[in-house]
């Protein structure tokens, strides 16, 4: 197992390449599945920095990493441009039923940088309450200033009455008339 001067040559090491050796590559995965909380968050961190087909080996590895692990790659996922990470965190949101991890998930999901949506916006028309609840919580945490443009782009504001039972009659009227 690496220690955290390992990662500190490997963080190095991609400020002059793309990526690392495949023994190193293994060694960050080693290390998500530590019980060193430090060592976990240094190996999310270089996680993220790797080619997408390393990154996206974390989301096929995820149910092997402990659950406090896995709250860590949450987060690191959350600050990728991929979007088979996006999908991923939206999937574990509506499949989580632990309170704290949703939480987790809508908070991450609210702050990431990645145009996330597009994706939420298809997820809308679900008729399930649980999912819709999330949904309300999810949108309710990115809230409306990241909907607004790409809702009014629109020639109708899809699902408009589930972003008026979100944000009430007034600001979505304030996006379309």
């Amino acid at each position: 197992m690496a220690n955290l001067e390992a990662f500190k040559m490997f963080h190095l090491a991609l400020h002059y390449t793309d990526t690392l050796p495949e023994e190193d590559v293994e060694t960050v995965f080693e290390a998500l599945s530590s019980n060193r909380p430090a060592l976990v968050v240094a190996a999310a961190q270089i996680l993220v920095q790797l080619k997408k087909d390393e990154i996206l080996r974390a989301i096929e590895d995820f149910d092997t990493f402990p659950k406090s692990n896995q709250d860590t790659v949450i987060i690191f996922l959350s600050l990728t441009q991929y979007v088979e990470c996006m999908t991923f965190l939206i999937g574990l949101l509506e499949t989580t039923s632990d309170p704290n991890r949703i939480h987790l998930i809508a908070t991450c999901l609210s702050k990431t940088d990645y145009p996330i949506q597009p994706l939420i916006l298809a997820r809308l028309g679900t008729d399930d309450p649980l999912l819709k609840a999330r949904y309300t919580q999810l949108v309710s945490t990115i809230g409306l200033t990241k909907f607004e443009t790409i809702l009014a782009m629109l020639p109708s504001i899809p699902h408009e009455r589930f972003f008026r039972s979100v944000f009430g009659d007034r600001k979505i009227d304030r996006i379309k008339y």
